[in-house]
This record gives C-alpha cells, structure tokens and sequence, in this order.
C-alpha cells in the first residue's frame, strides 16, 4: 500500500517556468484587456512608453468596476478563481499573471472599486 504525500511547487521556480508560455505581445495584451472587459469597462486605453532608462513600459486604463482588495488579492493568486462569466476568455486563473510576467519581472495593479478606475501597469 502507498503512502499519499504533498509535493508543493516551489514557488520562484514555478513563476518562472510560467513567464516562458509562449505568449506573444499582442496576445498578452489582449489577455489582460480581456480583465477590463470583464470588470464592464466601457473605455479601455492602452499606452506604451520607452522610458528614458531604455525600459518599455505599458499602461491600460479603463472604467470597469474596478476590485475590493480581498478580489484583486484572490485575482493575484495563481490559479485565482473561476469567473462567473463563460464568456471570458480567463478560464484557469492564470492569464493575467503569465500574459504579464512574459513580458516582465513586476505586475501592479492599482484597483478602486468605488470610483469605477483600474490601472493596470506592467514594466
């Protein structure tokens, strides 16, 4: 008879085994609008900035409705919770961590539910 045990990933090695998923640029950036279009945004702006240090950034806007915190920490979970939407393209809680650290090594999300305004900016 076997014994069960628990092999937990190791976390840094994991996230970095997701960055290279084979996402290409326009297709993470869709995946990631994909969220505003979830949150019921009606305007979605996307900008891309060289910087002055020679780093690219990219920055969405939109009006959705934004997370209370408790959301936006589950949102930040890999493997986050399924949504309630069959429509959306996120189905394994994954897209807008691995469509951004593609690209990137830091994610912030700046969410205010009350005011309707979600930031999300990846360097």
């Amino acid at each position: 008879m076997s014994t069960p045990f628990e092999l937990p990933p190791d976390p840094a090695r994991l996230v970095e085994g997701l960055r290279d998923t084979g996402y290409q640029v326009n297709t993470a950036v869709a995946d990631i609008i994909d969220n505003s279009i979830a949150a019921d945004a009606t305007h979605v702006e996307v900008e891309f900035k060289l910087r002055y240090d020679g780093a690219l950034m990219l920055r969405i806007w939109d009006d959705g409705t934004g997370m209370e915190p408790d959301v936006l920490i589950k949102a930040m979970r890999y493997g986050a919770p399924a949504r309630p939407s069959k429509a959306s393209l996120g189905k394994f809680g994954l897209g807008m961590k691995t469509a951004s650290t593609a690209f990137c090594r830091r994610l912030t999300e700046i969410g205010r539910a009350s005011c309707r305004e979600r930031v999300s900016s990846v360097v």
